[in-house]
């Protein structure tokens, strides 16, 4: 079984003997609920990220397995006894919870997506063949398949509020289509405070002076080519070498 601090550093899968509800919940309370994840990108804009309780019933699939569970209250239903073996126990619900499995395991992973992962924009903020809306997307490549963190914007900050697995025969299938958006560095904080910088690719070029902080949509000018046009350009490159 996993432990708190294991999940600030968990890069695979779990199996389904390492995780809990209960331990989720912790992990939110102690580190994610405390943190603002906040993204410095090339173009000046700052994408500042925020964990709220009330969003962790869509990210780990708790509202398609019992829709009947407030939002505002999972953490005391967790607190009551709430827990991964409670659906199993029952027959539809199993199958349910069976049926998001990769989701539910793969929060996990949450803190890595958010340290390590790929920021793409949504473009009119909705996910081709879906009727989720989210304006950016935080994706990663784990255990080989594509794991992708939609974040909308709520109250002044990004909230992270749903997650979306593809399989390992197309890990891109999300995010192939979307801009993806170039970070230089990110900053974490808890109470205001810097915790810990990470700095990216230094060839995307010079850091902005005066970044400003936006909460809207990112002007054409900005956007960079779809991401499956990206993979072709690295393609034909690696073909001439």
């Amino acid at each position: 079984m996993l432990v708190v601090n294991d999940l600030l550093t968990q890069q695979t899968m779990p199996a389904w003997s390492d995780i809990s509800l209960k331990l989720y919940k912790d992990f939110s309370i102690q580190y994610l609920l405390k943190r603002c994840f906040e993204y410095h990108l090339v173009n000046g804009l700052i994408i500042n990220v925020e964990f709220k309780e009330w969003a962790m019933k869509h990210l780990w699939a708790i509202q398609h397995i019992d829709s009947s569970i407030d939002k505002k209250l999972l953490f005391t239903e967790i607190d009551n006894g709430l827990e991964i073996s409670t659906f199993m126990a029952d027959s539809r619900k199993r199958k349910k919870i069976l049926h998001y499995k990769d989701r539910v395991r793969m929060f996990a992973c949450i803190y890595y997506i958010m340290k390590s992962g790929n920021l793409f924009y949504v473009e009119n903020c909705t996910i081709a063949g879906t009727r989720i809306r989210v304006n950016y997307i935080r994706s990663k490549i784990i255990s080989g398949k594509g794991v992708n963190v939609g974040m909308r914007l709520e109250d002044g900050a990004y909230v992270p509020l749903t997650m979306l697995i593809d399989t390992a025969t197309n890990p891109y299938k999300t995010v192939d289509k979307l801009h993806p958006q170039k970070v230089f560095k990110l900053f974490i904080k808890e109470d205001g405070k810097v915790i810990e910088e990470i700095y990216y690719n230094k060839y995307w070029g010079k850091k902005k002076k005066n970044p400003v902080t936006i909460h809207k949509k990112v002007p054409n000018c900005f956007r960079a080519d779809t991401y499956s046009e990206k993979l072709k350009r690295a393609k034909v490159r690696n073909r001439q070498r």
